[in-house]
């Protein structure tokens, strides 16, 4: 079986892992308790749409247009992890710090029980030379994971390359 059959069921699986498939809450909504159920039916179903096809384009490497689809994404729920993630790792592939940085903190901010979303964050921090922030963040991963060995690691690492060996 070829990988391009299990795409979309891959595409899938990462949404419900990274938080896509939670309901969209907008202060928008009007209306009785069915319309606002049939609106967020919909604009979820337009928000995976979406996230499927701007993965197929960034897979397909036409991260331009990734990156259009990813924002609608976000336009639509601003509360869409899974999306903000991706438009850091975006954003770093087009050396842009600033928007890099700034949807890594989106996506923590939007889903706090994602590592995934902190790791990123503290690696672009770590690439970007801010070890302060990337130690930081790896304290606060290891407050909520203390088990997860790695991240000691990387903590020691980003301390050590700060000058900050004693800690």
């Amino acid at each position: 079986m070829k990988i391009s059959a299990l795409l979309p069921a891959l595409i899938v699986l990462l949404l419900w892992g990274c938080g896509g498939a939670k309901p969209v809450t907008t202060s928008t909504d009007k209306g009785g308790d069915a319309a606002k159920g049939a609106m967020g039916q919909d604009r979820r179903a337009a928000v995976m749409g979406l996230f499927l096809e701007a993965t197929n384009a960034r897979l397909a490497g036409q991260n331009a247009k990734a990156l259009g689809l990813y924002q609608q994404c976000v336009k639509l729920d601003p509360q869409n992890g899974a999306a903000y993630f991706e438009l850091g790792k975006l954003y770093h592939q087009g050396q842009n710090s600033t928007q890099a940085l700034e949807n890594a903190k989106r996506a923590v901010a939007a889903d706090e029980e994602n590592i995934w979303y902190r790791f990123l964050l503290a690696d672009l921090y770590q690439q970007y030379e801010r070890p302060a922030d990337a130690a930081d963040v790896y304290r606060s991963i290891l407050e909520r994971w203390p088990e997860r060995y790695e991240t000691h690691l990387d903590l020691a690492n980003t301390l050590a390359y700060s000058g900050k060996v004693s800690e």
